[in-house]
């Protein structure tokens, strides 16, 4: 993995110094270039890990000072910065206090599995100096040119949520970048500006909501607890979409994709012919035949039409998605098994 992004750093890099150099060398270009942010991964924690994610916040600014043309001192920029866990536990500042928060939700979400984080950012070039913001045109504009890794690297990295929390401002950076991505309203809650999901080739979960400096200032665990429970959306929202997106080279409790589908379809219809619209849950836990998995109970608010308990979990060969069919336990809480 890492030779993989090392190689495609190195095949823009000749370009990428003379453009960066001629702008350092030249008086009348105020603001120079820093160093790119050259991504170093720790191979071992992240291919080992169930779940991926990847953060990508707006720009890095001073980062090693003026560029300095050499990949691997770069490179132990970002191991001693960020693989060294100086970013999250000591670095301190609203985008990485805001960044372990999301951290928290989601390992509490899913405790039981292994979750690695890798952070990049939109604007890969950013300014010498502290206190910047976007790089100048001119910056940006021999990134554009000699050093668009950033669909590259999505390909490599393979990860399974991808974060930006750059900030609507930042859209057209991603466009420029992820040429046809299209940006769709996630929640009903909140405006595309706000919280948006993104569709993109065959990678899944990618959401983009404002930089922490603005989330602290605006309730930063109510659109951190959107995303995470954004796995639930389609049957809080009875919309296929978010099933019809499931790798299609799974079963789901003996069912291929497409069965699955038609199955949920199915319901959804059954229970939109009733007026239900919408559905909420609860998590619970499983006491009989799937002690370890995650256990949701769906239900109608408005009716309090209980629509069924479902078993989410997996198999070395298939993913488990099944309703429970054990008969309540009297006195149980919420009159369920669990």
């Amino acid at each position: 993995m890492n030779e993989k992004l090392v190689e495609l750093y190195k095949s823009n890099w000749t370009n990428l110094s003379i453009g960066l150099n001629h702008i350092i060398s030249d008086k009348n270009y105020s603001q120079k270039p820093t160093n790119p942010l050259l991504l170093s991964i720790d191979e071992k924690i992240y291919l080992n890990s169930e779940i991926k994610v990847l953060f990508l916040g707006q720009e890095t600014n001073d980062w090693g000072k003026d560029f300095t043309g050499n990949i691997e001192e770069t490179l132990e920029i970002y191991d001693d910065f960020y693989n060294s866990e100086y970013a999250l536990n000591s670095y301190g500042g609203h985008f990485w206090n805001g960044i372990n928060r999301f951290i928290e939700l989601l390992e509490k979400k899913f405790s039981e599995k292994k979750v690695s984080y890798t952070w990049s950012n939109v604007v890969k070039i950013g300014a010498s100096g502290r206190d910047q913001n976007h790089p100048k045109d001119y910056i940006y504009k021999i990134e554009l040119e000699y050093f668009k890794v950033l669909e590259k690297e999505l390909e490599i990295l393979k990860p399974d949520i991808i974060l930006f929390v750059s900030g609507p401002n930042y859209d057209s950076n991603i466009e420029k970048n992820l040429q046809g991505v299209e940006f769709m309203t996630c929640n009903s809650s909140f405006s595309k500006r706000q919280l948006a999901k993104l569709k993109f080739k065959d990678f899944h979960n990618i959401y983009r909501t404002y930089h922490p400096n603005c989330l602290w200032r605006n309730n930063i665990n109510e659109y951190f607890e959107t995303i995470v429970l954004s796995f639930l959306t389609a049957f809080k929202t009875l919309d296929i979409l978010q099933i019809k997106q499931l790798p299609d080279d799974k079963y789901y409790s003996w069912n291929s994709r497409a069965e699955l589908i038609l199955q949920i379809e199915n319901l959804f219809k059954s229970l939109k012919d009733k007026n239900i619209e919408s559905l909420s849950f609860l998590e619970e836990k499983c006491k009989f035949c799937y002690p370890n998995a995650r256990v949701y109970k769906f239900f109608n608010e408005e009716s309090g039409y209980i629509v069924g308990r479902y078993v989410i979990t997996e198999t070395d060969d298939q993913y488990i998605f099944e309703e429970c069919k054990n008969n309540p336990i009297p006195d149980g809480p919420n009159g369920s098994p669990f």
